[in-house]
């Protein structure tokens, strides 16, 4: 989730929503929160103070941040239509998006090795 969470604030900067990339990096943070707790999603986050927003992307994905969330996700699992259609609707360019999850990678991975 890490990963996700770094991944989601770098396309928020990328698409000129740097007002927005807090909430970006809390709903890829957030994003597995259902797995690791063995919790349902919607349980979890009513016990959370966070944004409508975060709520709605995390739990519905009718939103623009619900969409980034889905287009990270598809990246992720190599699903490339729907992907390119999240891409389309947002309209990121497929080339960027390469760089700044290898970026969101190499980050997860120092904080790992500072955290030891």
């Amino acid at each position: 989730s890490l990963i996700r969470a770094r991944f989601g604030e770098l396309l928020a900067f990328q698409l000129g929503w740097s007002k927005r990339s807090d909430q970006a990096f809390l709903v890829g943070l957030f994003s597995l929160v259902d797995a690791m707790l063995d919790r349902p999603m919607d349980d979890i986050l009513r016990e959370l103070p966070l944004e409508a927003d975060i709520v709605a992307a995390l739990l519905r994905g009718d939103n623009d941040l619900g969409t980034l969330h889905a287009m990270a996700r598809h990246y992720e699992k190599a699903e490339w239509d729907e992907f390119a259609a999240n891409a389309k609707i947002l309209g990121i360019a497929d080339k960027d998006v390469a760089e700044l999850y290898r970026q969101s990678i190499t980050w997860a991975q120092g904080l790992f090795v500072l955290l030891g």
